[in-house]
């Protein structure tokens, strides 16, 4: 079972990181997968490097199931009117991607 505060609580022990929230998503290999939405401190630094660079970092403090396949770094995280993170919204997203790109029907479990 994925705890996503598990894997923020390592991202945010990373110095280049600003904030981060962890959802999970659909995945055809494995029913879903963790991806991590990620805002660093130097924005000018995302790329596939970085995202790389935090991978590994969690790779290095998790478990490899809990570990992001996927980060997608952020100008901000979307919060609710009480200034939570607002996961739904990022869940919503990410959903309504994967059906645009023809990755998800909506007929798997996750």
């Amino acid at each position: 079972m994925l705890y996503p505060a598990q894997v923020e609580d390592i991202l945010y022990q990373h110095p280049e990181v600003k904030d981060a929230c962890v959802i999970g998503v659909p995945d055809e290999a494995q029913v879903q997968k963790v991806k991590a939405f990620v805002v660093l401190k130097d924005a000018a630094k995302a790329g596939a490097d970085m995202e790389q660079t935090l991978i590994k970092y969690c790779q290095d403090h998790l478990i490899k199931w809990s570990c992001p396949r996927e980060i997608e770094f952020r100008a901000s995280i979307p919060c609710t009117l009480v200034g939570k993170i607002a996961f739904n919204t990022l869940e919503q997203e990410e959903l309504a991607n994967l059906k645009a790109c023809g990755k998800y029907t909506g007929d798997q479990k996750g």
